[in-house]
């Protein structure tokens, strides 16, 4: 493994374990500290994701550049969505209820706040369709991230604690699949 896919692996492989972290301190009723973790997640998996296509060589390849464009953007919105429930718990704690109704009572904020995330989980099964077609991964590697990715709004947006996690955890078997079952003869 060469330096790139060392970074492009430690990436994603910290960011999903600050995700699945994160998503535990939330279940377990951690404050906002689940708001930081998963920031911290969205932050490396984004990155991660970014340099992904350079590292394993397929920077020409539509299906990968175009989940790894939308998986990236659902990144940073996730991210944004953390600094939004942040702010929501401050004003909660602080007993700011005219504020948290204001905040959660926004219609424009929440939809262009929350919506984009969805980007990260269709940019992920994109991108698990990009690996199955350029044959670069081995078919569990793509499965696993297609069915992370799946796992991922029903977890997230659903709040089905089961699928939060085993999601989670998919994740990071498939970014662990990722970073090092590349198929022989390829670049």
């Amino acid at each position: 493994m060469n330096r790139s896919s060392t970074l492009v692996a430690g990436l994603l492989i910290a960011g999903a374990l600050l995700l699945l972290g994160g998503d535990v301190a939330q279940v377990l009723q951690g404050g906002f500290l689940w708001t930081i973790l998963l920031w911290l997640a969205f932050v490396c998996m984004g990155a991660g994701l970014l340099l992904l296509p350079a590292a394993l060589s397929l920077n020409r390849h539509p299906l990968v550049m175009a989940g790894v464009a939308c998986a990236f953007v659902g990144c940073f919105a996730g991210a944004s969505m953390q600094v939004f429930f942040r702010v929501r718990e401050v004003l909660q704690g602080a007993d700011q209820k005219a504020a948290v109704d204001l905040l959660q009572g926004h219609k424009l904020l929440t939809l262009s706040t929350l919506v984009p995330g969805i980007l990260f989980p269709l940019g992920l099964l994109v991108l698990s369709a990009g690996f199955m077609r350029s044959r670069v991964l081995p078919l569990r590697a793509s499965l696993a991230l297609a069915l992370g990715a799946v796992l991922f709004p029903v977890g997230h947006a659903a709040g089905f604690v089961p699928a939060l996690i085993l999601g989670d955890v998919i994740l990071l078997i498939a970014f662990f699949l990722c970073s090092r079952d590349r198929v022989p003869g390829t670049l």
